[in-house]
């Protein structure tokens, strides 16, 4: 079999040439096991973008989504799959797609009435499509979302949680959060079932402002916060560590799962449109 060296014998850059040969194809063989490897230490990455219109079902698979407190649904988009979970009673059974916004984007604001609202999440357990292992593996959640009026949301938290059957954001055991609360972005944890802790970031946001929302986790289970708001655009607010933030450390073993929780007030946040939801690991 002729070698890449026989057929351009004398020619200037052979090495060259074999040399990218060669680290593309290892870059192309390394993507492939990315992609469909399911291990829990390097789990898949997801992008998710929400440019065209999801799927939607029960959580069986087959089925209408139900709109009764505590049913959870299946979401199936482009590039992820997700289950979300109804708080309070919606009329609303699934999340909007929509056009109007910059590249489009999913309005999770539901019936937008008081005490209503949904969680997004990967699943529920350890063998969920995007798992973190903390101690053993680390990676990030990052979020972009605008808000129609900010006042009326009593939680808009993006972050990690471990991974256990849906329940009210104080009511998980292990938690750590950016939370948008009435335009106050705060940092929420709680540790071993303890009493939810919050702090300030004295970052704020306005009606209509984009906001992006980033937590990492560690391979230590060590997490740490980027947030950043600014007009809407297609490419989303660059984020940075806010001023003022809080230590915190997943306990070692704990299965962490990426979650997203959207709950009104008796103000109403109207409509809530995600534009981007991204997990990589580390």
């Amino acid at each position: 079999m002729a070698t890449i060296e026989t057929l351009f014998a004398g020619k200037t850059g052979i090495a060259s040439l074999r040399s990218q040969l060669s680290n593309y194809f290892n870059a192309k063989a390394l993507r492939n096991l990315e992609v469909n490897r399911g291990d829990l230490l390097y789990p898949p990455s997801i992008y998710e973008v929400f440019r065209e219109p999801p799927l939607f079902a029960a959580s069986v698979g087959t089925g209408d989504p139900g709109g009764t407190a505590g049913d959870e649904n299946l979401m199936l988009c482009n590039e992820t799959t997700w289950r979300y979970h109804i708080i309070g009673t919606q009329t609303a059974l699934k999340p909007v797609w929509t056009s109007t916004a910059i590249g489009g984007g999913l309005n999770i604001g539901m019936d937008q009435t008081d005490g209503d609202g949904v969680e997004f999440s990967t699943g529920v357990s350890a063998r969920a499509p995007f798992v973190l292992v903390s101690g053993t593996s680390g990676g990030y959640f990052e979020v972009d979302l605008t808000v129609q009026t900010v006042a009326g949301l009593e939680d808009m938290a993006v972050g990690w949680r471990k991974a256990s059957a849906f329940a009210a954001l104080d009511g998980y055991t292990d938690v750590a959060c950016l939370n948008m609360q009435a335009g106050d972005v705060k940092i929420e944890t709680i540790l071993n079932d303890a009493a939810t802790t919050t702090t300030d970031t004295t970052l704020n946001m306005t009606d209509g402002q984009q906001i992006r929302m980033r937590i990492d986790v560690s391979t230590a289970g060590v997490v740490t916060y980027s947030v950043g708001v600014d007009t809407t655009s297609i490419n989303g607010p660059a984020a940075s560590p806010p001023a003022t933030t809080a230590a915190f450390t997943f306990d070692s073993g704990d299965y962490l799962l990426p979650f997203i929780y959207m709950k009104h007030n008796s103000t109403v946040g109207g409509d809530v449109i995600l534009q981007k939801a991204e997990c990589g690991y580390f």
